[in-house]
């Protein structure tokens, strides 16, 4: 019968009754929608609890069909504990037409690589009775930072699986019946901000957040006497954590370091990790720590092995270090020694645990300098490039289909997450099909792009992630991201035990080597997948960067302990402990120090808007925090009085930070405000304490009047701007005759145009407004979103009121982002041919914040061979992230020799603002003949045991060809050479072998995946292999075996015809190649120009891409090139005549 729970529009019922101690809440579902997979379905429902949408996971027993499984979460009053639970469901629709539902997968682990059998139990699937025979969860309470929750599951579905009938109920009430703990919590109860934040996120009834009340001495003595980052580490290893506690100190995060002795010497437990434990539980209780960081690997800090049971195959003890923050409950209530039993776990952290795996100094300074480093100096530029990596993991599943899921937001699944922009770049190394994994080409693209974060799907062991293994894994492995070519990373990996610290593990490697990776997050045990659907490692990742991205949560360890809180409700579930999710959920840990502020987006300094003096006997204090005038979130402003806390407070989505001060203020002296927060650079800003028989007089409001300019309110470049301000007497007494100055030492950029007004009188607690109070003058030339910094002050003769004042000034700045050539005006054979009219198409974007006029587009080339049909465009105007394309027309010269190596520069120029791309590209054909005798045509190089040689009793053609080294058994002979295309081609060569048939081989590689091999006997013949553009490294390869030789046992090539427009180092062309007296090379930060003749350099990458120029003519001949990545580099000078010299260089 149906039940009358709900009166007409009313969309939530949540009762809580002193009497009857129950929580009650009502779920509606709507919105039925199938997903095909293969013959079968699955079913998703939309669910809502008042307006919160609530989430779901997709299982059942092995082989039966699979449903949607809705979460319970409701906040229980203080201090009780959830005693029974009622379901009541009603409204039930039936859905149209017959469905076969999918029947549920096992999860498998991410190194099995064997196809399993499908599991389908066909009793179930024909039976005629309602699936499934139980619709609810089993209850239990977990506690939270003090706050009691009561977890539960249900599914509103009921199937009919022989007639594929499907019907919903559209409302469920729940209601839970209440008792009080059998353990009081109350010291475990914390109010703060964040915990208030986590709990609203995860309750479905977050109303009843304000019934709990924390003591209030109690949350004083966390205030002031508390700290939030606890280190602990031996007692020798105290010292070296000086400088890290100095770090977070200063950015308002107070630290204080305990050595594992006076742990042991103090605290009461079965074994040292439950002493940690307990101290760690200390520490929370009467300190209000927030996160722990263990130093030292697991034979330095101890670990605890949680137990975890998937099936009779899969059970173990997982090293898990969330053990040490779970502190409800003692993990072993049955004191058997098996920890983390079903019913004995803790499954909601209180706190954020990291742990750096050093075992020697070597290690931890290494961790050390890449964890400060990288917070202090970020390398700016990358942070928006993602790096996806995803194997093949079996059963016709890849990888790539979970990494998909991290980008923009999903509701597949059940439940949705928001994650990684959409409008980042992502660089993709994916296997699929017809491409297999390379961990090589993954790495090469790591050090190529560095970029903000690393994210592998695929499989691992102890010793290997991602075809890495710790015996080849070290400095030079990631030497790009060293801090200053790219930044430190960020490394998370599905993998199976990649994480397990207990032992030299890959990410232990990853993380202590001096370059690489400032962080790994990723298993300790296996990881676990599900070939269709969400498997347990793939939820916890995308709730790993829901947090980061949608809830914003600044520290890795509080990112990771949201991933955990809102994975838990799905641990257990209706049909049974979800084994699989436990297991990952247990073993996934960061290795790494907690407290660490990834970059998930490009650095900036926030704006923020706070009252520069507090009078006496102030009980609060609003801060507000922008980034470009928009309301910044989760932002944690701190005030201090030395060392001492006064209160701080997290913005809200209006930008909003209200600081409620433990006590009235009494401070006549400087109070320091510290502001933290997602992708911002740390700011601290002094405010003065004044007491009541002060005055103090300020600019309250400053209002920005550029309506001589754009009229944005926004200061931009070359504007002259009013100001226009409210002055405040902030004090208990009038000021008299007040008057006030505005200066600047950033003339360069900024000019006062008048510095001095006459203010008068300003009463207590008034405010005098004044019009036009200063005005400034912009320079047209200043950078985008550079800082002004202006002093304020102002005075009534006996006191001196200082403020300090900064703006971001908005101006154009111009990106050429795509600049090709087009050769559809000439034979269209897609190459650069002599003779031909060339179109140089480009494509640019405004990237600054300010629109811009009268933009020149002009090209040149220092080349004789290329002359301009029309090389000037006039651009109007660019608006704010406007975009343009136009074309610039170039002839060849039709003597240009086959071969030649031309360049064209494009310009971009508004007054002061230009941009400056080249592109370089080869006319003709490369032919390598190796007819110069030697190798010195190109830029060969070699590699393994012997060079290749040329031999000059051999040829396809003329008198030479290259011959493989004479190597001996069980080794290798590589000629390598490194290209840039700029469209799609081909190479192809002519080949000959004598060797050991099937035994030893000539092998062409592509980028380090072989195209063919040959053996045998085998006289001169041609092949050919498509070329995509992009740059590649080709290498042919003599590989013998272990024994035996037949024939001549070599290989020669010749005749080898390189893609159309193939951008080759050294090749001989119209640019003169000799030494223009430069060194040293390789070079470090340096480079030196000896020739007195040479007036320009120039330095381009492989890509072509213009690095960096210079007039050596009338500056230095130094060339400071500290900036510039490691790798090739063309260097280009040009001297006195117009000469052109090149010169291949290494940056080391």
């Amino acid at each position: 019968m149906k039940k009358n729970l709900l009166t007409l529009g009313l969309m939530l019922m949540m009762v809580f009754s002193l009497s009857a101690q129950m929580v009650e809440k009502t779920f509606f579902f709507n919105n039925p929608q199938f997903e095909q997979y293969q013959d079968y379905e699955q079913i998703t429902l939309d669910c809502f609890a008042d307006s919160k949408l609530i989430t779901s996971v997709q299982g059942a027993e092995e082989g039966n069909p699979n449903l949607p499984w809705y979460s319970v979460s409701l906040l229980l009053p203080q201090n009780t504990e959830a005693k029974d639970v009622e379901f009541e469901f009603s409204d039930f629709v039936e859905i149209e037409g017959s469905h076969l539902l999918y029947p549920y997968q096992m999860p498998r682990p991410l190194s099995m690589t064997e196809e399993l059998p499908f599991e389908k139990n066909e009793d179930i699937y024909a039976s005629k009775d309602v699936y499934p025979a139980v619709f609810e969860g089993k209850l239990e309470t977990q506690y939270l930072n003090g706050y009691s929750i009561a977890f539960s599951s249900f599914t509103p579905v009921r199937y009919i699986p022989s007639t594929g009938k499907i019907s919903y109920a559209k409302t469920v009430n729940v209601k839970v019946t209440v008792a009080a703990s059998k353990i009081d919590k109350s010291k475990m109860l914390n109010t703060t901000p964040e915990v208030k934040s986590r709990v609203e996120r995860l309750a479905h009834n977050p109303e009843m957040i304000a019934s709990y009340k924390e003591n209030q001495d109690q949350a004083k003595q966390r205030s002031i006497g508390g700290y939030e980052l606890l280190v602990i580490t031996p007692e020798e290893w105290v010292p070296n954590f000086e400088e890290y506690k100095m770090f977070y100190n200063e950015r308002g995060i107070r630290t204080r370091i305990t050595a594992l002795e006076d742990i042991y010497s103090t605290m009461d437990g079965r074994d040292e990790q439950e002493q940690i434990r307990s101290y760690i539980t200390q520490e929370y209780e009467n300190e209000g720590i927030m996160m722990v960081l263990l130093g030292g690997d697991s034979n330095v800090v101890p670990y605890r092995g949680l137990y975890c049971y998937v099936s009779d195959e899969y059970v173990d003890e997982l090293p898990a270090d969330m053990y040490y923050v779970c502190l409800d409950g003692s993990w072993d209530d049955d004191n058997d020694g098996i920890w983390g039993e079903v019913g004995e776990d803790d499954l909601l952290p209180e706190l954020a645990i990291g742990r750096m795996p050093f075992n020697n100094e070597e290690q931890f300074n290494n961790m050390m300098h890449k964890t400060l480093e990288y917070q202090s100096n970020p390398v700016i530029g990358e942070f928006n490039d993602i790096v996806l990596g995803a194997e093949h993991l079996g059963d016709g599943y890849y990888g790539s289909t979970d990494l998909e899921l991290l980008i923009g937001e999903h509701d597949d699944d059940g439940y949705t997450t928001i994650g990684i922009p959409e409008n980042y770049t992502f660089h993709r190394v994916y296997a699929n099909g017809a491409t297999g994994w390379s961990g090589n080409i993954f790495r090469n693209k790591i050090n190529e792009v560095g970029g903000g974060y690393v994210h592998h799907v695929g499989h691992a062991n102890t010793d290997y992630v991602a075809g890495w293994y710790v015996s080849s894994t070290n400095d030079n492995s990631f030497k790009e991201l060293n801090g200053v070519n790219h930044n430190y990373n960020f490394f998370h990996s599905h993998g199976c035990i990649c994480g397990d610290f207990t032992s030299t593990c890959i990410l232990e490697r990853l993380v202590n080597i001096s370059t690489g990776f400032v962080a790994a997050t990723g298993n300790s045990r296996y990881g676990w997948y599900i070939p269709w659907g969400d498997g347990p490692a793939r939820h916890l990742h995308r709730e790993f960067i829901d947090s980061y991205y949608n809830d914003r949560l600044p520290y890795i360890g509080t990112a990771f302990v949201e991933m955990k809180i809102m994975t838990a409700p799905y641990v257990n579930q209706g049909w049974g402990d979800n084994g699989a999710l436990r297991w990952n959920f247990y073993c996934i840990n960061i290795l790494g120090d907690v407290a660490v502020c990834p970059w998930l987006d490009e650095p900036f300094i926030p704006e923020v808007d706070f009252e520069p003096a507090l009078i006496a006997g102030t009980t609060s204090s609003i801060v507000n925090i922008l980034k470009d005038g928009m309301p910044q979130s989760n932002f944690r402003c701190s005030m201090f009085y030395n060392d001492e806390l006064l209160g701080f407070g997290l913005s809200d989505n209006d930008g909003n930070a209200q600081i409620q001060f433990n006590e009235p203020l009494d401070i006549n002296d400087t109070i320091q405000l510290i502001i933290t927060g997602p992708n911002a650079l740390y700011q601290v800003y002094d405010i003065v304490g004044i007491d009541n028989n002060s005055s103090y007089v300020f600019a309250d409001v400053i209002s920005i009047d550029d309506n001589q300019g754009n009229g944005n309110e926004r200061i931009d470049f070359n504007e002259l701007i009013n100001l226009d301000i409210d002055f405040f007497n902030e004090g208990a007494v009038d000021a008299d005759n007040v008057i006030a100055e505005l200066s600047t030492q950033d003339n360069d950029f900024v000019e006062i145009i008048n510095s001095n007004i006459n203010i008068g009188s300003v009463t207590s607690n008034s405010t005098v407004s004044i019009e036009d109070a200063f005005t400034i003058k912009i320079s047209d030339d200043i950078p985008d979103q550079e800082y002004i910094h202006m002093s304020l002050v102002c005075t009534d003769g006996n006191n001196v009121w200082q403020q300090e004042l900064e703006y971001k000034v908005l101006a154009p700045v111009f990106e050429i982002y795509e600049l090709e050539y087009d050769d559809s005006m000439g034979n269209g054979n897609g190459f650069v041919d002599a003779g031909e009219t060339i179109q140089i198409h480009m494509s640019g974007k405004n990237i600054g914040h300010s629109k811009c006029d009268n933009i020149l587009v002009h090209g040149t080339s220092s080349s004789s061979y290329v002359s301009f049909e029309e090389n000037d465009i006039n651009i109007a105007e660019l608006n704010i992230t406007e975009e343009f394309s136009t074309t610039i027309l170039i002839e060849i010269d039709e003597n240009t020799p086959d071969g030649s190596f031309l360049s064209v520069d494009v310009d971009m120029i508004s007054g002061a603002y230009v941009s400056q791309r080249s592109i370089l590209f080869t006319v003709g054909t490369v032919i390598e003949t190796f007819e110069t005798g030697d190798f010195s045509h190109l830029n060969w190089q070699f590699d393994n045991d012997l060079p290749w040689l040329v031999s000059d009793t051999e040829s396809y053609a003329g008198n030479y060809s290259a011959e493989s080294g004479h190597i001996d058994d069980d080794e290798i002979s590589s000629l390598i050479v490194e290209i840039e295309t700029t469209s799609d081609g081909e190479i192809s060569f002519f080949y000959k072998v004598s060797t050991e048939s099937r035994m030893d081989f000539l092998v062409f590689y592509i980028d380090g995946e072989m195209m063919e091999r040959w053996s045998g006997e085998i006289d001169w013949q041609n092949v050919s292999f498509p070329v995509n553009a992009g740059q590649h490294v080709l290498e042919w390869r003599y590989d013998k075996n272990k024994r035996d030789a037949e024939g001549q046992d070599r290989c020669w090539i010749d005749e080898i015809t390189f893609p159309g427009n193939c951008l080759i180092l050294d090749i001989t062309s119209e640019i003169v190649l000799k030494n223009a007296n430069i060194y040293p090379n390789p070079f470090d930060n340096y480079l030196v120009v000896e020739n007195n003749d040479v007036h320009y350099v120039e330095i381009f990458n492989l890509m072509g891409v213009k690095m960096l120029s210079q007039d050596v003519k009338n500056t230095s001949n130094v060339i400071d090139v500290n900036l510039l990545p490691s790798g090739m580099y063309l260097v280009r000078t040009v001297d006195a005549d117009g000469t052109i010299y090149l010169n291949k260089m290494i940056k080391k």
